[in-house]
């Protein structure tokens, strides 16, 4: 007996809907031309900063949270 016949979805998808997920391009992922470009770039020595700015509403002090563990 097949376990997925009597659900209440799809989990096969139609040869339309094949080639509708085979067209689309995801924002997030990079084409063959755009990946190689990044890769030939060179890369800085420097390496990269953070620069934190704190909001109004951080909570920051200088106590030390853990000063009471034995470590």
């Amino acid at each position: 007996s097949d376990p997925t016949e009597n659900l209440t979805f799809n989990l096969k998808l139609t040869q339309s809907e094949k080639q509708a997920r085979s067209r689309l391009k995801l924002p997030y992922t990079y084409s063959e031309e755009q990946k190689a470009a990044e890769l030939s770039q060179p890369v800085a020595s420097s390496g990269g900063k953070i620069f934190y700015q704190p909001d109004d509403v951080d909570d920051f002090d200088e106590e030390d949270p853990d000063d009471d563990l034995d470590i």
